[in-house]
């Protein structure tokens, strides 16, 4: 009778090793998706944008049939898919900061063991975008907090720089006999416009503490076609103005700082010579009611009584630009195709224009030049 069950005996052991064989085999596979994924996350020096259109591979190779992911990086907005979108996923969400994740893993439907090698080769990759996220906000922090401590040099320095400037600001004003007129009227525009923009730089830095405390200067109503004409004037970029007569209501060292820093991307195109043609900008504004949007922070000390809270859209753009390869950078803090130590002007302006109850988004056509949309209360 045993003799009888040696053949199932040996036929159940041997089906043992061959389960237990694959399952190993499984998990080896498994266990070198992950270190890919981790070699080319060093690779890619812990970048979270580049980290997920890199994946892809490992992970397909890992059993995987689609990859789907939305991010939100420091407010531009970014959805891609890669493989094919089944009705079995496993997913994760993120929101940290100015960071927000969104991210499915597609698979097939298999058994146990495939959901299990599925679902650990997942949480690890999940585990990596995490570590990902926190490292950028981390970098991010410590980089402000260096600035910070960096505040006071700087009130020394920009203090020097006021006081020189101002001297020749005087001198102008009493011009030396013999100098050349066209000279001294470009010099005349463009020193007292330093000056200015110097003296507030400076007010900030010894103010920066009533700033964290809650206080802020008082916003204005500003002409809003005459106050970017001024901008455009004064960083000579040609541009088409369109739009109606409107107020936008936020306080003018605020709107100069956005104006200067989205029209001197422009500028520094050209200085690098990277633009194929002088940037020709357009920009156009269009008013609308508030309604269901709620911003930050509505001026109500500009508004007059019976006003009815409006808000102004600007669109600008050049109409001989390129398409944006990176779109997702743009807000990114000290991120910048010139050099490292850059990269803080669009983020300074996002976040001035959250405060006084805008925004700034942009549009990114992948045959197009990139268009920068600013939202800010307005009063007609």
């Amino acid at each position: 009778m045993i003799a009888l069950l040696y053949p199932y005996l040996i036929l159940s052991g041997g089906t043992i090793l061959i389960v237990t064989a694959w399952l190993l085999h499984q998990a080896q596979r498994q266990t070198q998706r992950a270190s890919e994924l981790i070699r080319l996350n060093e690779s890619l020096e812990f970048d979270l944008p580049d980290f997920l259109r890199a994946s892809w591979p490992a992970l397909s190779d890992g059993g995987f049939t689609g990859l789907s992911w939305h991010l939100v990086w420091f407010g531009t907005d970014i959805r891609e898919t890669q493989g094919t979108r089944s009705s079995v996923f496993l997913s994760k969400d993120f929101d940290v900061g100015d960071i927000r994740l969104h991210v499915e893993l597609y698979t097939p439907k298999h058994g146990w063991e495939r959901s299990y090698f599925s679902r650990t080769l997942a949480e690890k990759f999940f585990l990596l975008l995490q570590m990902d996220l926190w490292i950028k906000l981390g970098s991010v922090r410590s980089t402000f907090e260096q600035t910070a401590r960096m505040s006071v040099f700087l009130q020394h320095d920009i203090k020097n720089m006021l006081q020189l400037t101002s001297l020749a600001a005087d001198q102008l004003m009493t011009p030396v006999p013999g100098q050349e007129t066209r000279l001294l009227d470009m010099l005349k525009r463009s020193l007292p416009a330093l000056q200015e923009r110097a003296d507030r730089i400076l007010k900030r830095l010894v103010q920066s503490s009533e700033v964290q405390l809650g206080t802020r200067n008082k916003s204005a109503a500003i002409d809003l076609k005459a106050f970017i004409g001024n901008a455009l004037d004064l960083h000579g970029l040609p541009a088409q103005l369109d739009g109606p007569d409107c107020f936008v209501l936020i306080a003018p060292d605020s709107f100069q700082s956005i104006l200067d820093n989205l029209l001197g991307n422009y500028v520094q195109q050209i200085q690098s010579g990277n633009s194929i043609q002088m940037p020709q900008l357009r920009v156009s504004w269009q008013i609308h009611l508030l309604k269901d949007r709620k911003p930050t922070r509505v001026n109500a000390e500009t508004l007059e009584f019976g006003d009815e809270p409006r808000y102004v859209l600007i669109r600008l753009y050049d109409s001989n630009g390129q398409p944006c390869l990176k779109p997702e950078r743009l807000f990114e803090p000290f991120w910048s195709e010139h050099g490292k130590g850059r990269g803080i002007g669009l983020f300074q302006s996002r976040q001035l224009a959250t405060q006084w109850g805008g925004a700034i988004n942009i549009e990114a056509p992948a045959d197009g030049p990139l268009v920068f949309k600013i939202e800010l209360p307005a009063k007609v």
